[in-house]
């Protein structure tokens, strides 16, 4: 197992860090407004042959930024290079390595061995391989009756209280949907106007002359700030919400630099899940997977 985790990290060295956190967060997008609205293509369990998606797909980001960034700048092409298939297929075989583990039962052993290994296998399937199953605003609810009444204490440890963290959280949010919306607001655009082309026109020239302005216009500039802006915030809009010395500890306690980190086991401490906010460059913008 070591060995495989040791070539992974090797192969991760090499992949640009908004390429790979852009695949994951674009796994896990759903794209629908309720349950009724749910398309097939959306569940996360139909982009990809994970066993358990959510994790793995957490255990690689964490991977990836416990690795120096040697990547060329590339934006990797998953159709022709099928490294994001490749990497997927590492993962899937680690964490089977475990599951491997708890059912290679000798014959031969005690009872009590065989019953051990498979309560530890029961424990390793429900806690580490399994994701949250509760909504967000099931957790704030939680967050809010568990810790608030320690505001003072906690406070006194990080210099924030719950609403702080809970307002930095639905800051994240609430960046992470306008820039969905102005993707998608900007991609509709291209389309109606596409769909305004005449293809039987006698004026070809004239016709070519709206794409060309239609181009060189706002229509352009409005999709590249778009996907400039997609899964990212900015430092400086956690500075104008919070101030700086209460934007500058949320940002010590959520980002995270890619760097090498000893992070390597499946079920060990892993740093993006302790820090999800991933950063891009030095100090000035960070990556969101998902809110």
């Amino acid at each position: 197992m070591d060995e495989k985790i040791k070539k992974l990290k090797e192969k991760l060295q090499h992949i640009g860090t908004r390429d790979l956190l852009g695949m994951i967060g674009i796994h896990f997008i759903t794209f629908a407004n309720g349950a009724s609205d749910m398309a097939e293509q959306s569940d996360i369990f139909n982009k990809t042959n994970l066993i358990s998606p959510q994790k793995q797909y957490t255990y690689l980001a964490g991977l990836l930024m416990s690795t120096d960034d040697k990547s060329d700048g590339h934006i990797t092409n998953d159709e022709e290079s099928g490294i994001y298939n490749e990497l997927e297929n590492d993962v899937q075989e680690i964490t089977l390595e475990y599951t491997k583990t708890f059912l290679d039962i000798d014959p031969s052993s005690q009872s009590d061995d065989i019953k051990r290994n498979l309560v530890s296998m029961d424990a390793f399937t429900s806690y580490f391989d399994t994701g949250i199953l509760r909504y967000a605003e099931q957790t704030i609810h939680l967050i809010k009756i568990l810790y608030s009444s320690f505001d003072s204490e906690l406070e006194n440890l990080t210099g924030l209280i719950t609403e702080d963290y809970i307002a930095f959280y639905q800051l994240v949010c609430d960046e992470f949907e306008s820039a969905m919306s102005s993707s998608k607001y900007a991609i509709d655009g291209i389309k109606k106007f596409l769909d305004s082309l005449n293809p039987y026109a006698v004026d070809v020239e004239k016709e070519y002359e709206r794409l060309l302005a239609f181009a060189q216009g706002s229509a352009g500039l409005n999709l590249q700030n778009a996907m400039d802006s997609l899964n990212s915030i900015k430092a400086s809009k956690i500075y104008d919400i919070f101030g700086k010395e209460k934007g500058k500890r949320l940002i010590d306690i959520f980002g995270l630099y890619r760097k090498e980190r000893d992070f390597s086991y499946y079920n060990g401490k892993n740093p993006f899940a302790e820090h999800p906010l991933c950063w891009l460059d030095e100090g000035e913008t960070l990556f969101i997977v998902h809110p």
